[in-house]
């Protein structure tokens, strides 16, 4: 399950596509999620449910996509994250 730890931005995801040179449908096919779940989240329409999220992760994560813990807060579709997320330290590349 997804927690504020797990958070992935909508801006990590396209950039992450961005490097492995992936569209938002070949996402979706790889993460097994339909492809409306990759463009709303994108779009910021809307933040996909727990197990969805986590398939997108890691279907990118298993693709050599590591992910940064400190920018998930400055993404504005999180509205829950607590002020102790900026005292987390970075791990890898987005």
């Amino acid at each position: 399950m997804t927690t504020t730890d797990d958070y992935i931005s909508t801006a990590q995801v396209r950039a992450a596509r961005a490097l492995l040179g992936w569209t938002q449908q070949e996402l979706a096919n790889r993460a097994k999620v339909a492809p409306s779940t990759i463009a709303d989240f994108e779009r910021g329409k809307r933040i996909p449910v727990s197990n969805n999220l986590d398939a997108i992760r890691a279907a990118l994560e298993s693709n050599g996509i590591a992910f940064d813990q400190v920018a998930r807060w400055l993404d504005p579709n999180l509205q829950d994250l607590s002020p102790n997320c900026l005292e987390t330290e970075s791990r890898s590349v987005l």
